[in-house]
């Protein structure tokens, strides 16, 4: 199985491409941890749009989990505080680039940061930062319709194609 950024990658003609902001850093979710092939696709993507990127010391294997994960932001906020700072620090004041929405949400409030998605289909309004982000537990909700909308479709599609019984 394949992430939408390997696949994405395999097509880049389809990709626009933003104005450049100079150097950035990716920020690697702590998700994708041990997913080599992502990490590698998605910088170079970063790298296709134009973008010069700095790694910082936590990436890859290594990667720090942002603040926002399991929770740790509600049971021990100064952990997550920390963690978010240090990953702010490491950025060296350059715009972070993840490819996880939980990630982009807490670690925009110590590095600018984008979604590597918004990116991709908003280069404008990524450059201007002017993408609107959903707050949590709201990001929960958006999930669910979408899940619910694709599910939907992929029925509606099934029965369109006759695959469906």
């Amino acid at each position: 199985m394949q992430t939408v950024y390997e696949c994405l990658e395999v097509k880049p003609a389809n990709v626009p491409l933003p104005a450049v902001w100079g150097t950035v850093s990716v920020h690697d979710p702590c998700a994708m941890r041990d997913s080599t092939e992502v990490q590698q696709a998605v910088r170079r993507l970063v790298t296709g749009l134009g973008l010069e990127q700095i790694e910082m010391k936590h990436r890859g294997r290594r990667t720090l989990c942002c603040g926002e994960g399991g929770m740790v932001a509600a049971v021990r906020p100064t952990f997550a505080r920390a963690w978010a700072n240090l990953r702010g620090r490491e950025s060296g004041g350059r715009r972070l680039v993840s490819y996880c929405a939980g990630c982009c949400g807490f670690l925009g409030r110590v590095a600018p940061t984008v979604h590597l998605a918004d990116l991709l289909c908003h280069p404008e309004a990524a450059r201007r930062d002017s993408i609107s982000v959903t707050p949590t537990p709201f990001t929960y909700l958006q999930r669910l319709r979408l899940k619910r909308r694709l599910q939907q479709t992929m029925v509606l599609d099934g029965i369109q194609k006759g695959t469906r019984n």
